[in-house]
């Protein structure tokens, strides 16, 4: 009996121990944290800091911080597609419990200015390759521009008859100095570019003597 006794005791005692162990275990793992991804999102000439995905605890907040190249304004920031506020370079995210998207976009300077409508045609200057040959001055003699030739409107350019009737147009993008405008996709690059004028040269033919011919367009507003 007590044999039986001897080698039975060892065993109870280490079962005793081991639930007590998983009973201590059970007092003392953490539970699961749950994570949600932020992904940032950043345009063309915008930087969004952090980067890429950002992982959240749930309930907790995350701030990015944007950073736009200069020549560029803030277009749009959005998370998941509704438009937020940046404030002082930044964007809080508060109590997060879902995934997030944040988009920020940013637009060319170029474009601010030159979709304030309107612009009107100022001059021509007509070019021989580099020599200049001749100029047409738009203004109607007391130097207040006419309202009978070309001008933007946003996003569009429309070119008018004399008599006011619209005949042509097309739509315009920017990227840096270089304007593409109309059906053709025809490239101009943006010169003098202020709040009152600007100019583009473009291409009109080849002489017969050889000689490449453009012309110079300047646009400007009261």
């Amino acid at each position: 009996m007590n044999n039986f006794y001897d080698e039975i005791t060892p065993l109870l005692n280490r079962a005793g121990d081991d639930l007590h162990w998983f009973q201590l275990q059970q007092r003392v793992t953490p539970p699961v944290e749950i994570v949600f991804s932020i992904t940032a999102a950043a345009g063309n000439n915008v930087t969004i800091e952090p980067s890429g995905i950002t992982k959240v605890k749930k309930g907790e907040s995350q701030t990015f911080t944007i950073t736009i190249q200069d020549g560029y304004t803030l277009k749009s920031a959005t998370i998941d597609g509704v438009e937020v506020t940046v404030v002082n370079s930044t964007i809080t995210i508060s109590n997060i419990s879902t995934d997030k998207t944040l988009k920020v976009e940013a637009i060319s300077n170029d474009i601010i200015l030159l979709s304030k409508a309107p612009w009107y045609l100022k001059s021509i200057e007509v070019y021989e390759d580099n020599d200049f040959a001749f100029s047409l001055d738009l203004n109607d003699g007391s130097g207040r521009l006419t309202d009978k030739y070309y001008f933007y409107q946003t996003g569009k350019l429309e070119v008018f008859h004399a008599n006011g009737v619209s005949f042509a147009g097309g739509a315009w993008s920017i990227s840096g100095k270089v304007m593409t405008m109309g059906p053709a996709g025809t490239t101009y690059e943006i010169k003098e570019l202020s709040e009152k004028s600007f100019s583009i040269t473009n291409f009109v033919e080849v002489l017969p003597n050889g000689k490449s011919r453009y012309q110079k367009l300047t646009f400007g507003r009261p």
